[in-house]
């Protein structure tokens, strides 16, 4: 089986995807990774352990790897990291 599936029967032909939360990276693997701590995948059959991200309306501390709410404020809609939450744009008048 390709990355990202796996196959835990040797007997059966068909791969299955890793679920979201999950990955694998090496090929014909028998199981997937579950992604660390509250870090999930935005998609099934994740590759890396690079695709575990922080879940919508948190963001990754890069310090520490660990997820934190999202400010008041910030927008933390997907793959959040201390450098991609963005502040609203102030309007002045």
């Amino acid at each position: 089986c390709a990355v990202g599936t796996t196959n835990a029967d040797p007997g059966q032909s068909e791969c299955d995807r890793c679920a979201i939360g999950t990955y694998q990276e090496e090929i014909g693997s028998t199981s997937c990774v579950s992604c660390p701590g509250l870090l999930t995948t935005m998609y099934q059959s994740a590759y890396s352990p690079k695709d575990c991200v922080c879940p919508a309306g948190t963001y990754e501390v890069l310090a520490t790897g660990l997820c934190q709410s999202c400010p008041e404020g910030m927008d933390c809609s997907e793959d959040n990291t201390t450098e991609s939450a963005i502040p609203p744009t102030s309007l002045s008048s």
